[in-house]
């Protein structure tokens, strides 16, 4: 039996969405498997050591994009001061997963976009690579700085009690120098 063009076409389109419906449900297994072994709690000897740029910033705009069917934010940080890694210009574009675009909104369990004006020290993972969150250990590696205090921008969870204490913030030019003296 001969097909016509038409099922043929039809036979094509078929075939085309099975394969999408493949790659998503490929891509949403992996994603939940890379989150499972990314998020691990880290101590701040290992945040400073495994971050690929540590530095301190203000965050001066932020842009949601679609990346294919993501929804992408765009934060745009002002670099105050690079406590370790190599930055030659005065601003960094990260990527984060998530955000609201044309009243959809996509939002990333664990994950914080850092908001427009916000102030704090950022572990950045990678950069480069495409990443849910480029920030080490997502929340883990965020510390916003208020009235010259840093404090983890998950309060609630409040990581790395092991090295910090109890205290919820600290004096943020002594974090830096701690972490610097960590770093190198």
């Amino acid at each position: 039996m001969t097909q016509t063009r038409h099922q043929h076409l039809k036979f094509k389109l078929f075939f085309l969405r099975f394969a999408t419906v493949l790659l998503l449900a490929q891509s949403f297994f992996f994603s939940k498997t890379a989150l499972s072994t990314t998020i691990k709690e880290l101590s701040l000897n290992q945040l400073a050591s495994e971050a690929e740029l540590i530095f301190e910033g203000k965050v001066s705009d932020r842009n949601v994009i679609r990346e294919g069917r993501l929804i992408t934010t765009i934060v745009t940080f002002e670099i105050l001061d690079v406590i370790k890694g190599e930055k030659n210009t005065t601003d960094l574009d990260l990527h984060f997963s998530g955000g609201e675009l044309d009243g959809e909104v996509l939002e990333i369990t664990g994950s914080k976009i850092p908001a427009i004006n916000e102030h704090g020290i950022y572990f950045v993972e990678s950069a480069e690579k495409s990443l849910l969150n480029p920030l080490l250990g997502w929340t883990q590696g965020h510390y916003i700085i208020k009235e010259n205090r840093a404090f983890n921008a998950n309060v609630n969870a409040t990581p790395n009690t092991s090295d910090l204490g109890k205290t919820v913030s600290l004096d943020a030019e002594g974090f830096k120098a701690r972490l610097r003296n960590i770093a190198n």
